[in-house]
């Protein structure tokens, strides 16, 4: 694992990053994704920005629609909140922001040891390898990934609790795969 680095941020970076204007960020996700919504033709609809802000409300605290459309900035019905959150999760989900903000690895520097090369077929741990072969290097590795993968998660979680296991998404496994991707492209933007 000596040829592989990498980075993690300290927890000044963290909450520098953190500090950024919340408000910007919000004006920059609904600038990103006007484009690829239907902007509301009657005077009563609501607006893209209400349900943005709707639906990111939604996806930080986790809990039921209804209560985020109960915010006392939002006030909106749940079939409103339920709208809000399956059209700005369908414009997260359109191929360009996946494209744009979900990127895997593609070359063998991106994926690290190029003396293992990923393969196409699932990888497990190789049980009892001796020390210092070339198993039990690839078992280092392949811890090494699984807990990079599971940090990953648990920041997804940590920032978007509607993915905490004890706030189920009760919906079809389509619309969950949904979320979780608006998730993604959220904690990448």
């Amino acid at each position: 694992m000596d040829d592989v680095e990498i980075h993690f941020l300290t927890r000044a970076e963290r909450e520098r990053r953190w500090r950024r204007d919340i408000k910007e960020l919000a004006k920059e996700l609904i600038e990103e994704l006007c484009p690829l919504m239907v902007a509301p033709r009657r005077s009563s609809a609501i607006p893209i920005e209400i349900n943005a802000l709707c639906t990111l409300h939604f996806y930080a605290q986790g809990s039921y629609q209804k209560s985020a459309g109960n915010d006392t900035n939002l006030r909106l019905c749940q079939s409103n909140v339920s709208f809000a959150v399956e059209e700005v999760t369908a414009a997260l989900n359109t191929s360009e922001m996946l494209i744009k903000w979900i990127c895997f690895p593609h070359t063998q520097v991106e994926r690290g040891d190029s003396g293992y090369p990923h393969q196409p077929w699932l990888q497990t741990p190789i049980l009892n390898a001796p020390d210092d072969s070339p198993e039990a290097k690839y078992i280092l590795f392949h811890v090494w990934a699984r807990s990079t993968v599971e940090q990953c998660i648990g920041l997804l979680k940590a920032t978007f609790r509607c993915l905490l296991k004890n706030r189920v998404l009760e919906y079809a496994p389509f619309k969950c795969r949904c979320i979780v991707h608006a998730c993604i492209v959220l904690k990448n933007q």
